[in-house]
C-alpha cells in the first residue's frame, strides 16, 4: 500500500551528464571538457524535488531501467522523500541526457530516452494519480499525456519543447483540462503559432485558468481571464541552466498549494530558479 501525496509528477528520470565546454563541436572536431558533472536528472525528479523542498508531499510515475543507472534514481528519490511506489524498473537501460554548456551558458542537448521511450500508463499509475490532489505533467510523451491527463483532479501541465512542438490540435484536449499552463516563449510560439503574448491571451480564452510564460533575461508573467501579472528576474551568477524550467513550475505549484497569491507564485517561481542555475544539474 503506498501512501498518498498531493502532486504525482509524471515524466522522465535520468543520469544527466554535464560538462562545461569553451564552445560547442562543429563536424569532426574535438573539444575539452573542462568540467564534467553526473547527477540524477530528467524533468520529473527536477520537479519532484522542488516541490519536496517546499513541503508538499510528492511522489513521481516515471520508468527505469533494471540497472545502475535506475538504482541510483531510485535511491536519490527515497532519499529525498519522494515517494517511488510508481518508479517502476523495465530491461531496457535508464534514460541518459548529454548536456554540454558553453562559456555564454547556451547548452546542446542529447537525449537517450531509454526507458523512458517504453512508458505505457498502467492501472496502478491511473489510481495513484485520482488519490493526489494535483499531476504534475512534464516531459512525456503525448499519448501518455492525454491518457493521464483523464485522471486528474487537477492538471498542471508543463509540456516543454518536445509536447510543444504537437500543436493545439493534439494537444488540445489536455490543454483543456490544465488548470496551470508553463511555457517559455519559444513554447509558447510553437504551440500556438502566435507571439507568445498572443498564444498566451488565446490559452486564457481556450479556458485555461492561468497560463504562466517564462521571460528569460526578463522574468515571467501570468495570463489569468482578469489580469496579467508580471514579475522581473533575479539577478544572479549562472552556472547551468539545466533544469531551471521544471524548477520555476513546480514553486509556483508548491506556493499554489500553500495558498499564497498569483504574484507571490509567480516572484517565489523565479527566486527559486534563480537559485537553481547557480549550481549544476536541475537535482
Amino acid at each position: 500500500m503506498y501512501k498518498r501525496v498531493d502532486v504525482a509528477v509524471l515524466g522522465t528520470c535520468n543520469l544527466d551528464f554535464i560538462s562545461r565546454v569553451s564552445r560547442f563541436a562543429g563536424p569532426d572536431e574535438e573539444v575539452n571538457m573542462d568540467q564534467l558533472h553526473q547527477s540524477v536528472g530528467g524533468s520529473a525528479a527536477n520537479s519532484a524535488l522542488t516541490l519536496k523542498d517546499m513541503g508538499i508531499k510528492t511522489g513521481v510515475i516515471t520508468r527505469v531501467g533494471e540497472d545502475y543507472g535506475g538504482n541510483l534514481i531510485f535511491s536519490r528519490l527515497n532519499d529525498a522523500g519522494i515517494g517511488t511506489e510508481r518508479v517502476l524498473a523495465r530491461e531496457e537501460p535508464t534514460g541518459m541526457t548529454f548536456i554540454a554548456v558553453d562559456d555564454q551558458g547556451e547548452r546542446s542537448i542529447y537525449v537517450h530516452m531509454g526507458a523512458n521511450a517504453h512508458f505505457e500508463l498502467l492501472n496502478g499509475d491511473k489510481t495513484y494519480i485520482r488519490d493526489s490532489k494535483v499531476l504534475h505533467i512534464t516531459g512525456m510523451y503525448w499519448e501518455v499525456v492525454e491518457e493521464a491527463s483523464q485522471h486528474a483532479h487537477t492538471l498542471s501541465f508543463n509540456p516543454g519543447m518536445l509536447l510543444s512542438s504537437f500543436g493545439l490540435p493534439k494537444l488540445k484536449n489536455t490543454i483543456k483540462q490544465t488548470d496551470m499552463l508553463f511555457l517559455n516563449q519559444k513554447e509558447a510560439k510553437i504551440l500556438t503559432g502566435m507571439e507568445p503574448s498572443a498564444g498566451a491571451e488565446f490559452l486564457v480564452k481556450m479556458g485555461v485558468p492561468r497560463i504562466i510564460l517564462t521571460l528569460g533575461r526578463e522574468g515571467a508573467a501570468l495570463y489569468t481571464p482578469d489580469e496579467i501579472i508580471t514579475s522581473p528576474s533575479v539577478e544572479t551568477m549562472v552556472t547551468d541552466t539545466t533544469g531551471a524550467g521544471d524548477t520555476f513550475a513546480a514553486a509556483f505549484l508548491a506556493s499554489h498549494l500553500q495558498g499564497k497569491d498569483d504574484e507571490e507564485c509567480l516572484n517565489q517561481a523565479n527566486l527559486s530558479a534563480s537559485q537553481q542555475v547557480e549550481k549544476w544539474g536541475g537535482f
